[in-house]
């Protein structure tokens, strides 16, 4: 056994290495825009052809070191741990450790379930988001929002799954969740009588070449940047298999050798088998036991991305064009459309299902009212439920019983109660072992119209930055293609539409944002309406 390894890890060596000296001229120009705007820092591209790599560098190591990135510099990868995560369980499926059907309760017997069909979760549906868990634990309290996973142990683990989804069904559909795959990690590492990191060092990163991948700070660990300004590292404890590797671009680039290199068995298991695609969604991307999976039968891309506090990655191979890239960065800008459009004809996106129900939720439109300040906007968007609270992104929700869903990204549920007409008059929220009603104040929920005005990129600049809503909570703004965006902590970035000198508004959601200036005229706050309320961010 000792001599095959050995054996692997030179072929690996082998590995073809070079320089390129640019992308192509698209996304090159692309890249060096967003350098110039100070959206990105630094970046490392590694274009994979079978076993030849060729590397790519741009920008700065840091604000005060205008070095490039170098061939060893390592980049906080984030949920492209995901991909390693289930490489593991497919190896220790693969030697008869686990299985894929191995629930929680066979693997945690001591633990009383709250909600008996959390224990009956798989290690597949955990691997492949399709879990029913929320996307976090409800008790991750994120205390240090500059490094908010570190402090989350064992214990708190093992008690967020013990409570999770009281009294709610579990809604098995594609909904991505870091606490399912983290909770597998630290599973896998369990099953191995070892930790997460020693199970997949021994299963995964060593049979691949990829020893120098860690989870640790090193000297050659890049400052990772947000709005142009270095953040702190993020650390991962008990949830590391979401999100905790670091790597750099050419050693990362191995990860495709089971799928692109002439000499594919490094791994045991049947790795064809991670191309399957085993869940589907008419709003996600399908997935595989492995890989997110984007474009037709004959000409797929597999893929994931990451973000940390101040990293940004992308990783994806299309096997029948025999090409794979890999794309970090030490910002916290999105590079995932970067990644997917370097791709040699790449497809177009599969186009949505249609909507298999077309279930009637008018009756729950409305507004809510916890408190004076905090009102939950009930709506339906494409034939889907949601539900807004005050200062919040829309969280979709799930039919979970007769006037009850569950909030699919959040550990939470709402129900509605009707008075003695059977008209809806209240709901309440139950959340954190808490029951907070909220009667219903208004039925109407039209977006009111706003008259778009047109602003030119240099007006739009001056609001760009980062504005601080709450402890940990931020808006980040950004022009992009002379449209500005907005992105709150943990939410996706979204357009906003000027209608007044300072005051804009947003298309997806009932909300508007007024960028407020000092007498100086430069810009020192924004305030968020809606619902209702007004909530001001100071810029950082």
């Amino acid at each position: 056994m000792q001599y095959l390894w050995k054996f692997v890890l030179l072929s690996l060596l082998l590995t073809k290495l070079a320089w390129a000296n640019t992308l192509p001229e698209k996304q090159e120009q692309w890249i060096q825009e967003r350098l110039s705007s100070g959206d990105l820092m630094g970046m490392v591209v590694a274009s994979v052809k079978g076993d030849t790599v060729k590397l790519h560098t741009y920008g700065k190591m840091s604000e005060n070191d205008p070095r490039q990135p170098q061939t060893d510099s390592q980049f906080e990868i984030g949920s492209i741990s995901k991909v390693f995560t289930n490489l593991l369980l497919a190896e220790m499926v693969a030697k008869g450790t686990l299985a894929y059907t191995t629930t929680l309760v066979d693997l945690l017997p001591n633990i009383e379930f709250t909600n008996p069909a959390v224990g009956e979760i798989t290690l597949q549906e955990l691997g492949t988001h399709t879990s029913g868990l929320p996307r976090l634990p409800a008790n991750l309290m994120m205390t240090n929002p500059a490094d908010p996973y570190q402090d989350y142990n064992t214990k708190d683990l093992l008690e967020a799954i013990k409570t999770t989804r009281p009294d709610q069904e579990l809604q098995k559909v594609i909904s991505y969740s870091n606490f399912g795959v983290g909770l597998l990690g630290y599973l896998l590492g369990q099953a191995d009588n070892s930790t997460y990191f020693e199970a997949l060092e021994k299963h995964i990163l060593k049979p691949l070449g990829m020893n120098t991948i860690t989870t640790t700070d090193t000297d050659l660990l890049l400052s990772g940047h947000s709005a142009g300004k270095a953040v702190a590292h993020w650390h991962f404890d008990s949830l590391a298999g979401a999100g905790a590797l670091r790597s750099n671009a050419s050693r990362l680039a191995r990860l495709f050798a089971p799928w692109l290199s002439k000499n594919p068995k490094q791994l045991v298991h049947n790795t064809s088998a991670d191309l399957e695609i085993v869940a589907t969604s008419d709003k996600q991307p399908s997935v595989s036991r492995t890989w997110m999976v984007f474009g037709d039968n004959q000409n797929k891309i597999y893929w994931h991305n990451g973000g940390t506090g101040g990293f940004s990655s992308f990783a994806g191979f299309n096997p029948s064009t025999n090409e794979g890239w890999i794309v970090l960065s030490n910002s916290n800008y999105d590079i995932t459309r970067l990644g997917l459009s370097l791709f040699s004809n790449t497809p177009a996106p599969t186009p949505a299902s249609p909507s298999t129900t077309s279930e009637d939720f008018s009756e729950y439109y409305g507004f809510y009212a916890i408190s004076p300040d905090f009102v939950l906007n009930v709506f339906s968007q494409e034939d889907k439920l949601f539900v807004q609270a005050t200062g919040q992104a829309a969280l979709q929700l799930a039919v979970s019983g007769e006037d009850k869903f569950t909030l699919l990204s959040v550990d939470a549920q709402l129900v509605f109660e009707r008075d003695a007409a059977g008209n809806i008059n209240q709901a309440a929220l139950h959340q954190n072992g808490a029951i907070m009603p909220a009667p219903r104040i208004a039925k109407d929920t039209s977006i009111q119209s706003y008259t778009e005005i047109k602003a030119d990129e240099v007006t739009l600049k001056a609001y760009t930055g980062r504005f601080e809503l709450a402890a940990g909570v931020d808006f980040q703004i950004k022009v992009e293609n002379g449209q500005l965006m907005v992105k709150l902590s943990g939410q996706a970035w979204l357009p906003v539409f000027a209608y007044d000198k300072d005051k804009f508004f947003y298309k997806a959601v009932d909300a508007q944002l007024t960028f407020n200036r000092e007498e100086s005229k430069e810009v020192v706050s924004l305030t968020l309406h809606q619902n209702g309320a007004n909530q001001t961010a100071p810029k950082r």
